[in-house]
């Protein structure tokens, strides 16, 4: 950690917060108070259907049914950084360590660490406007059964129903897979750790993905065959909504160790990762300082970078980029030893990594969630220490930021993929005076429902492919295809 007088020098150039350089302008937008929140954990943040980005901190909010630091809250806040928090109060859940997923039905669920009827997390609903409500208090079953204190974000699938993991619990007290509907029902889909020495992975720190196949893919940060770590270097899983599991991969350290970001995946089905420690293990020997990999849609994965002293600390999840590249965020410690205060990077499909910024106390420390990529084509992202030290003088309360490298406007879903005839829902700006939408080339039906929101509908004979927004200013080309389900 800094000493506190470098903390206080520095905040002298608390205003300083833009750095540009050529096309590229970095902004701390909002520098959290411990009132308006205070340690926003792994999260990323999601964009609203009225433009708004949404996103949790792990502690503050001050209500009066927590004791300092504070439940945590969960917050909306404009692209140009105007902020509003809801303080949670413990009943209905607290540390709330993920971010929120954007239903169909107009609202956003998340996952609770803590708090919830037993204390050991819980899934709540919000609305836009800050009305919620807790859907499942983990540790409703004999022994735990369905698992306690979830980490991870929740995703909709394709059956309109929610699937997600807990750190721990279940039978064999190694975290599970759940499926829980929008009314509550949750049935757990496979217990981590039911194998000998846990060699199916431990302890998922991370959500799931849904493969165009169906299935889902995720990662445990423990558990698997490799002994080069004390307690098993992670793995690589898949499961399908009907709980058939498999084991994919098992980290060694030499090609990564501890993955914490979730996965992400291209337009081809290979999927990207990164891992805390592992690859040169000369680097902070002998953890390592994290990996970046591939795994293609054979199942095989190939390290396509390993960090340096100068990027150590893979923490968040990669970003896809509408310019083919990936984005991401090394959060500068490893194994409790600051290396710096982390950074911001770019990395080419051949593998040329490129720093887009190097974080200061002032405007940040230890971007532990990954960036996500607005509709205007910027990054936004969050960190967990730095910013205001009034509020906490040994390590800030953290950030919001932005990230301009001049990409340019896009659309995006709700939901990436529907059947023929069916509504979508597509976010964008400036899509007031629309007068056309297209399923990869194909005409549609549509109704703008804000400047940030239309709904359109997928139309027959529609194929996979991207989808265009004719506005009065020009054509919004989609960040992704748009997967057609048969």
């Amino acid at each position: 950690m800094v000493e506190l007088k470098t903390f206080v020098r520095l905040l002298l150039a608390f205003s300083a917060f833009a750095v540009c350089s050529g096309a590229q302008t970095f902004n701390a937008l909002v520098a959290f108070d411990g009132k308006n929140g205070e340690e926003p954990g792994q999260v990323n943040l999601v964009q609203g259907t009225d433009g708004y980005m949404y996103g949790t901190t792990e502690i503050g909010g001050y209500d009066m049914g927590c004791m300092r630091p504070g439940c945590g809250t969960i917050f909306r806040v404009s692209l140009s950084g105007e902020l509003v928090s809801l303080p949670l109060n413990g009943k209905q859940g607290s540390q709330p360590e993920a971010g929120l997923v954007l239903a169909s039905d107009g609202n956003f669920y998340g996952t609770t660490y803590r708090g919830g009827a037993n204390d050991d997390g819980e899934i709540f609903r919000i609305s836009p406007d800050g009305k919620g409500d807790v859907i499942y208090s983990f540790c409703a079953q004999p022994d735990c059964g369905d698992g306690v204190n979830p980490f991870a974000p929740l995703i909709q699938a394709a059956d309109g129903a929610f699937y997600g993991t807990t750190f721990g619990g279940g039978t064999s007290l190694g975290g599970t897979v759940f499926k829980i509907t929008a009314q509550g029902v949750l049935t757990v889909l496979y217990n981590f750790c039911s194998q000998p020495s846990c060699v199916d992975g431990s302890e998922p720190y991370v959500g799931l993905i849904q493969a165009p196949n169906g299935n889902f893919y995720g990662t445990t940060d423990e558990g698997g065959t490799s002994s080069n770590c004390p307690r098993g270097c992670g793995t690589i899983f898949r499961i399908s909504p009907l709980g058939i599991f498999q084991t994919l991969h098992s980290f060694d350290r030499k090609d990564g160790a501890i993955p914490f970001g979730s996965l992400i995946p291209d337009n081809m089905g290979n999927l990207y990762g990164t891992t805390y420690l592992g690859g040169d293990l000369t680097c902070l020997q002998p953890s390592g300082c994290g990996t970046i990999f591939k795994l293609d849609v054979n199942d095989k994965l190939t390290t396509i970078y390993k960090f340096d002293r100068t990027h150590a600390g893979a923490v968040g999840s990669l970003t896809l980029a509408t310019d083919g590249n990936l984005y991401g965020a090394t959060a500068g410690v490893v194994n409790g030893k600051t290396i710096n205060y982390g950074t911001l990077f770019s990395l080419t499909p051949q593998g040329v990594l490129t720093t887009l910024h190097t974080f200061q106390p002032a405007d940040g420390m230890d971007p532990n969630g990954g960036m996500i990529q607005a509709t205007d084509g910027k990054f936004y992202g969050l960190t967990l220490y730095g910013g205001d030290f009034a509020c906490s003088p040994e390590s800030g309360c953290g950030t919001l930021f932005s990230l301009d490298i001049g990409l340019e406007p896009f659309v995006s879903f709700v939901r990436g993929y529907g059947r023929v005839e069916k509504s979508v829902g597509i976010l964008g700006q400036g899509l007031i005076g629309a007068s056309g939408v297209s399923f990869n080339n194909l005409a549609t039906d549509f109704e703008v429902k804000s400047d940030t929101f239309l709904v359109a509908t997928v139309p027959p004979g529609a194929t996979t492919g991207y989808v265009k927004v004719t506005t009065p200013t020009g054509t919004l080309t989609s960040s992704k295809k748009f997967l057609v389900l048969p």
